[in-house]
């Protein structure tokens, strides 16, 4: 991995946002099953989805087929180009935000806003919405009913709350 900036706990399982290189911003699974430990999950540097600085292509990769030629598990989702990924929860089915259940929400600096990720199972995306906040976004988390975001370089922190 090459620079994890989220961490989400998921039973077993692991959600990590990284920042890729120039671009390939990538929301990893990590399974923490005991066949699974000790397996290079994502291949960095051998593997990405991102460009060297001021080129077109990533030079121990220039094919990008490294992730299916070398059997690296491949980022359930990436950002081309980059939106400067921060932290990542998860919004399990016995919170009150229903619309949101079992989604991922996504932050970031870059973009200023949180990405929602439809999930169909742990590993294989079926969506993604962009809400735009206009701010840089360093943190989330959340309870049962409301989100908090921490505003980077601020002492800013917002609440979000569901719309009935």
């Amino acid at each position: 991995l090459r620079n994890p900036q989220g961490l989400c706990f998921d039973g077993n399982n692991i959600y990590e946002t990284e920042h890729g290189p120039q671009g390939g911003d990538e929301l990893n699974f990590v399974s923490i099953h005991t066949q699974d430990l000790g397996k290079n999950y994502y291949g960095w540097p051998l593997a990405n989805y991102g460009v060297d600085y001021g080129t077109k292509f990533w030079p121990l990769d220039p094919e990008n087929n490294n992730h299916t030629k070398k059997d690296f598990r491949k980022p359930i989702y990436t950002w081309t180009p980059s939106i400067a990924v921060s932290n990542v929860i998860k919004l399990n089915e016995n919170t009150n935000l229903r619309r949101w259940k079992n989604n991922l929400l996504v932050t970031s600096l870059k973009a200023k806003s949180i990405f929602r990720i439809v999930l169909d199972g742990p590993q294989k995306v079926i969506g993604s919405e962009i809400i735009n906040l206009d701010f840089r976004i360093r943190d989330i988390t959340h309870n049962d009913e409301k989100i908090y975001l921490l505003e980077d370089g601020g002492a800013y922190i917002w609440e979000v709350v569901e719309n009935k």
